[in-house]
């Protein structure tokens, strides 16, 4: 099986377990590209942005499908299964040679948030890569304008009007403000 064909079952897999997870990579891809050209950056490095965006939660095809759509609260042992996902996808991907360093960040960093209260290293503030900031944005936007199990939908203005005060030590509020702009102009 080519390393390409592998990447496509991978996902084949992740929306037969939950469709949610398969339409949340998609939206994450394309909010995260979004403000990746908005910040600047070129072709090239949306492109590597891209292949990792669209992966970031591939790691979620091995945990239990009932963790991901329980209707309520998790306890802390289901938690902690859910958030291995990020160092599950890392495994996957690394194991099938999937995506260059570049490319993996945004699925080792799209937990991580700017004040170090993410998951799974902790990292902070210069720690996180653009990559990184820049996926935590798309994937907490798509995650509360979506209605979820144990959560209902969040309008945009009530998501970021929570990122910009509630929020803001969690998030990069200058990427934020361009996401913003990013946004008015779709």
């Amino acid at each position: 099986m080519t390393q390409r064909s592998t990447g496509s079952a991978r996902a084949g897999l992740l929306m037969s377990a939950d469709y949610y997870t398969y339409a949340h990579s998609i939206n994450v891809c394309v909010f995260g590209v979004a403000l990746a050209r908005e910040s600047g950056l070129g072709d090239t490095e949306i492109k590597e942005y891209a292949l990792g965006a669209m992966l970031h939660d591939i790691g979620k095809a091995e945990v239990p499908a009932e963790l991901l759509t329980k209707t309520g609260p998790l306890t802390p042992g289901e938690l902690g299964l859910v958030r291995e996902h990020v160092l599950i996808g890392e495994r996957i991907l690394r194991e099938h040679h999937q995506l260059s360093e570049t490319a993996m960040i945004p699925v080792a960093q799209h937990h991580e948030k700017l004040d170090g209260s993410g998951y799974p290293r902790e990292l902070s503030g210069q720690g996180l890569h653009l990559f990184g900031r820049i996926t935590a944005i798309a994937d907490v936007y798509d995650a509360m304008t979506s209605k979820r199990t144990y959560q209902r939908a969040f309008t945009p203005f009530e998501t970021m009007k929570l990122m910009r005060e509630e929020l803001k030590d969690k998030f990069d509020q200058h990427l934020l403000e361009k996401f913003i702009r990013a946004l008015r102009a779709r």
